[in-house]
């Protein structure tokens, strides 16, 4: 008997592929299961020989790659300022995508896996349409950098506020309730005053209703500290960052130049088992001691 698939989601373009090269290939160096893997890539421009390089790169029996383009015109117009790509819109064509799945799970081509990914995928969402980690820098939809219109759109300030980079959806309450049209609704609705892209629609649309995943599962407490951020229980950060399931390179993207990053270094290493080795560096030790010591000096012993 065939076992039902773990199934991901990731969207991409050309700039990204090499970053979810390394997240793939993360995953697959830390899945302990027996269960297979597919995992969709959503795109729309990638190029053949990169969809190729993409397939060389993470070549394990027990996964299967399969390139699905979603229809653009329900996202077409969505603010995309910052030089973002609309990349990060096309989750949202998930519900009819993988209409015959009942949940995935989608993550950021930024990310890096370092632990089994089995009991994140078995967590019982219940009648919860989405899990996702709390947001470390802005926990609630009241916080700096949170939800601009939370008061307008009558959601109590202290509602928990996520980080839309990671969920784990439940397919079938999105289908029947219509979440990402109405996604896609408030996006271009607020469009003038959205902080977040897609992550301010999930947060309004959603408040109250999302299962808290523990923060290890998309850790970016190192990339906020590198701009700036202090975190107000250094402890509780500390125990997060050492406990890392999942990195989230937010920000600084490690496979371009300048990535300050203190695990920078292990994403290139990651790198240069793809088909992107060309991009791989050697990083400083003396650079690497430097940064590792300027977000450790923020966390106690």
């Amino acid at each position: 008997m065939t076992l039902p698939p773990i199934v991901i989601a990731c969207s991409t373009d050309e700039g990204y592929a090499p970053g979810l090269a390394v997240m793939i290939r993360s995953l697959l160096d830390h899945y302990r299961g027996q269960t297979p893997l597919e995992l969709y890539v959503l795109q729309t421009d990638l190029l053949e020989k990169t969809k190729q390089r993409l397939l060389s790169s993470t070549k394990d029996p027990r996964l299967k790659i399969i390139f699905l383009q979603p229809d653009m015109l329900p996202m077409q117009g969505l603010p995309c300022f910052l030089n973002v790509h609309p990349a990060m819109y096309y989750y949202l064509a998930l519900p009819k995508l993988l209409s015959s799945y009942g949940k995935v799970l989608k993550m950021d081509a930024d990310m890096l896996v370092c632990g089994d990914i089995t009991a994140l995928w078995e967590t019982d969402l219940d009648n919860h349409p989405m899990a996702a980690t709390r947001e470390l820098r802005s926990p609630y939809v009241s916080s700096d950098w949170a939800l601009p219109n939370y008061q307008e759109l009558g959601i109590p300030p202290m509602t928990p506020y996520c980080n839309a980079g990671l969920q784990l959806i439940n397919l079938d309450i999105w289908r029947s309730e219509e979440i990402a049209e109405k996604i896609i609704e408030h996006t271009r609705k607020y469009e003038s005053i959205v902080r977040y892209w897609d992550q301010d629609g999930v947060n309004a649309v959603l408040a109250g209703r999302w299962l808290e995943l523990d923060p290890i599962w998309n850790v970016e407490a190192e990339a906020l500290i590198l701009t700036g951020w202090i975190p107000e229980h250094p402890a509780e950060v500390h125990n997060i960052v050492e406990h890392a399931k999942i990195i989230h390179y937010i920000v600084h993207k490690p496979w371009k130049e300048g990535c300050m990053h203190p695990r920078a270094a292990l994403f290139q290493r990651y790198l240069k088992r793809t088909a992107w080795k060309s991009l791989a560096r050697d990083l400083c030790p003396c650079w690497l001691c430097r940064m590792t010591k300027v977000v450790k000096s923020l966390f106690p012993k």
